[in-house]
């Protein structure tokens, strides 16, 4: 009985353990192009209750003082609330509304037709 009770406990710290290194944390440079958000990043695997930027450096050109971004479903629905970075806020995130196994993220700039970028460390 003590050997099956173990086996269980074993079997659940696993599976808990193998679906968080599966979740995406790591830097990456996020691009934005313009007004209009685009799929800046794809079928991010998440695992976690929210999303997370803790940012090392941003980049805008022309007047860019912003980049915002937004976790989207593959259907196009809001998986959170949108994040604002700039180069006096680097890092930030936001709450999921829901569980979600995989998300895309979508980014806009302040600046019609110009971009910029946020670089950091992201958790998903």
């Amino acid at each position: 009985m003590k050997r099956k009770i173990a086996a269980t406990l074993v079997a659940v710290f696993m599976i808990t353990t193998m679906s968080s290194a599966l979740a995406y944390s790591g830097n990456k440079t996020v691009y934005a192009y313009s007004t209009t958000a685009v799929r800046t990043w794809g079928d991010i695997t998440c695992s976690h209750d929210a999303y997370s930027c803790s940012g090392t450096s941003f980049s805008g050109s022309g007047s860019v003082t912003k980049i915002t971004v937004r976790p989207k479903t593959s259907s196009g629905a809001n998986a959170a609330n949108a994040t604002t970075f700039s180069a006096s806020v680097l890092s930030g995130g936001k709450d999921y509304f829901s569980s979600y196994s995989t998300v895309d993220l979508w980014a806009n700039t302040d600046v019609y037709n110009f971009g910029g970028s946020i670089t950091g460390y992201w958790r998903f």
